[in-house]
């Protein structure tokens, strides 16, 4: 089924802990094309995304909205909305930069497996192959 609306909220500045170390990543929504965005843009950079850059964007519109709870992922991750999007993946250096496809995940404030993430992002970069980062909000 479909998640009764978009997520909402202002943008902020959000962390993750991923295979470079601490991140940061500038979340905001948007409109593209006339569709509600949610993009997510690298403050720090890594060796393969540089600062600046897209890292993901998804639709938040509620016809691209699914439930968490539709049975994709375990009840346990605490997954409330999820978003289908693009995640932007290169070698070192950003060579073969190119978008794969993802979902931007949205998670119960009331704890889960992922308890303080507030947003997730999986990337899918196989056939099998899946990679989440985990969003928390910045302290500063």
């Amino acid at each position: 089924g479909r998640s009764p609306g978009p997520v909402g909220g202002p943008s902020s500045s959000m962390c993750f802990s991923g295979p470079h170390g601490k991140e940061v990543v500038h979340i905001y929504e948007t409109v593209i094309d006339g569709r509600k965005t949610v993009e997510g843009r690298k403050v720090t950079g890594d060796v393969n995304v540089p600062a600046g850059e897209l890292s993901f964007r998804a639709r938040i519109d509620p016809d691209n909205a699914f439930r968490g709870d539709d049975g994709k992922y375990p009840f346990d991750y605490g997954v409330m909305a999820r978003y289908p999007g693009q995640g932007r993946v290169a070698r070192e250096g950003f060579v073969d930069a190119k978008w794969v496809d993802g979902e931007l995940l949205r998670f119960s404030s009331s704890g889960g497996k992922f308890e303080g993430a507030a947003w997730g992002f999986v990337f899918e970069v196989g056939a099998d192959k899946r990679f989440l980062l985990l969003f928390e909000n910045l302290a500063i």
